[in-house]
């Protein structure tokens, strides 16, 4: 979700070469609409913070209060610490530097899409091979 629409379009068609299925949205109507048509269907959305003309904080609350159980993953050039602590404080705790290394973002997608379905009280295994509690940063770069 971005209304960044190169971006978004760069994101989307290298996830597809690296085969993943990849949806685009610009505005947070559009991503509930999507999200909410079919909540399983999506494992990782990474949601823009921030997006013109929306609160992303409530675009992940409203997403998550709407059934989606994939992981959501924010990315930002400059996370202020309130709002990372409420977007943590929803469960969410993969965020996204701006540049984007798009192979660092692929290996966050991928984590993402194996831990989607392992429920939040679960710990989850890092591509390091050790074990979080899914309380601390799943796949957070640096």
């Amino acid at each position: 979700v971005d209304d960044n629409s190169y971006f978004l379009t760069g994101v989307c068609h290298f996830l597809a070469t690296c085969g993943h299925e990849a949806t685009k949205a610009t505005t947070d109507r559009e991503a509930l609409d999507l999200i909410q048509a079919d909540p399983t269907h999506y494992d990782a959305v990474l949601v823009a913070d921030p997006l013109h003309n929306a609160d992303t904080l409530a675009l992940a609350g409203a997403l998550l209060a709407g059934g989606y159980q994939g992981r959501l993953m924010i990315k930002s050039p400059n996370l202020s610490s309130s709002r990372r602590e409420g977007y943590q404080a929803l469960g969410i705790h993969v965020f996204v530097p701006v540049p984007v290394d798009l192979y660092k973002l692929l290996s966050q997608v991928e984590a993402a899409v194996r831990l989607s379905s392992v429920p939040p009280a679960q710990p989850l295994a890092t591509d390091e091979g050790r074990t979080i509690p899914s309380s601390a940063p799943v796949a957070e770069a640096p």
